[in-house]
């Protein structure tokens, strides 16, 4: 899970799968989320989770001021595997880095050496941060 930028609103989405790995495709799960501060302040506001009603959650959150801290989410009281999920809030975004950034699409395609192609790039910093701008 990656961080975000203070004063920038960011997102994230957490998918139900049940024991035997299959995506689960309705909401209304007892799903919470909660952070935990590494520091002595802080670091987050405006956290909230929405349903998607389709086995996704939607977790939204504001950076207040710089620093580490970990998403905690939970099912039915029970932690997610890998929960807490460290996270950090940074000043500014950094330089991209290809080693973080992706390739946005989920559609696998072919192309005949020397054509052309255009591609959308989503650019993020090394922290896995997202460049806006």
């Amino acid at each position: 899970i990656n961080g975000g930028v203070v004063n920038v609103p960011a997102q994230f989405d957490v998918t139900l799968y049940d024991a035997f790995g299959n995506r689960r495709n309705q909401g209304g799960e007892p799903v919470t989320v909660s952070t935990i501060d590494t520091g002595a302040f802080s670091v987050v506001a405006d956290l909230s989770l929405t349903d998607l009603f389709d086995g996704s959650y939607r977790i939204k959150f504001r950076g207040i001021i710089v620093g580490d801290f970990e998403f905690n989410i939970r099912w039915n009281g029970t932690a997610l595997g890998g929960s807490p999920f460290p996270a950090r809030i940074v000043l500014t975004t950094g330089i991209p880095d290809a080693t973080t950034s992706t390739i946005v699409g989920s559609n696998k395609i072919s192309i005949e050496a020397g054509k052309s192609i255009s591609v959308m790039v989503e650019l993020r910093d090394r922290y896995g941060i997202k460049i806006t701008t």
